[in-house]
């Protein structure tokens, strides 16, 4: 039996192999995030490299994410293809987003992020 090589269809906007992706691609799967028992989408994001996620206070207040400096207005965020981005400030609080049923996490960096 053949293994299955993981496919990131974000990177390229196709389907590619992790390998043939010309960015930095971090996945996170909800079997791992499981096994790590995350409860937060963005404590997940936490140890993801180049990666800041900030919280004003305790669970639940204001969470934003930041890619590699950038500000928060500037991530873009995709839920099933979906942006879910504020449309009046361009940023999303990740204080709600939960990781019980997540299946699995794409985090795009460099170039091949202008497509977003």
């Amino acid at each position: 039996m053949a293994a299955l090589q993981e496919v990131v269809i974000s990177g390229s906007r196709t389907e590619a192999t992790l390998a043939d992706t010309g960015s930095a691609v971090s996945i996170l799967t909800g079997v791992e995030l499981e096994q790590r028992q995350i409860r937060l989408v963005s404590d997940a994001l936490r140890a993801v490299p180049g990666v800041a996620v900030s919280r004003q206070g305790p669970v639940g207040t204001v969470t934003q994410v930041r890619i590699r400096g950038a500000e928060a207005n500037h991530t873009v965020v995709l839920i099933d293809g979906v942006k879910i981005n504020d449309p009046f400030t361009s940023e999303v609080d990740f204080a709600h987003l939960l990781a019980a049923q997540v299946d699995r996490i794409e985090i795009l960096r460099g170039p091949q992020s202008v497509l977003y």
